[in-house]
């Protein structure tokens, strides 16, 4: 799987410690933790450095995972999205999150950066499907996966509250 993914907008790289102040301005951020997590509190810097090095072991260990997306001109980080193995509705999978900074919604972003991570592990890992969820109360992020082909399979429980399960199967 490439480190580095290009899109007209976007670039995706491995996720960096000093991307701290960047994830703590997504999760930290408290409309976002509302949608996130279910006892909606913001995350904090040292939760931000945890997440960060999880995300590192997961590449180190399985050569892909989440990337930290920066726009190309200008360079912010707006945004943290990939693929990650996880246990989704009781089954393992490789799942799909995307985040995207709060000061950056509504651009395309999610879709643009979603849809590269996943062909890009179509095309380099050879997998047949990857799954996305979306709390039910998010419809934000329900239309996201319907735009990128994700198609609805069944509700599942998530961090405490119910998601609908999407999945996304390679093409043949």
């Amino acid at each position: 799987m490439p480190t580095e993914i290009e899109t007209e907008r976007l670039v995706g790289r491995l996720p960096r410690v000093a991307d701290g102040d960047a994830m703590l301005a997504i999760y930290g951020d408290s409309g976002v933790a509302a949608r996130l997590y279910p006892d909606g509190r913001p995350r904090n810097a040292n939760e931000m450095r945890a997440m960060i090095d999880a995300d590192l072991a997961h590449w180190r260990a399985h050569g892909f995972g989440r990337m930290h997306w920066v726009e190309r001109d200008g360079g912010a980080v707006v945004a943290r999205c990939g693929v990650r193995h996880a246990i989704a509705g009781g089954r393992a999978e490789l799942d799909t999150h995307w985040t995207v900074h709060p000061g950056y919604q509504r651009r395309g972003y999610a879709a643009e950066a979603t849809e590269a991570a996943v062909a890009a592990c179509f095309a380099a890992l050879g997998i047949q499907s990857v799954t996305a969820r979306a709390r039910l109360d998010n419809p934000a992020s329900q239309a996201v996966a319907r735009s990128l082909g994700f198609v609805y399979e069944r509700d599942v429980e998530h961090l405490g509250s119910a998601h609908h399960l999407y999945r996304r199967r390679a093409a043949p």
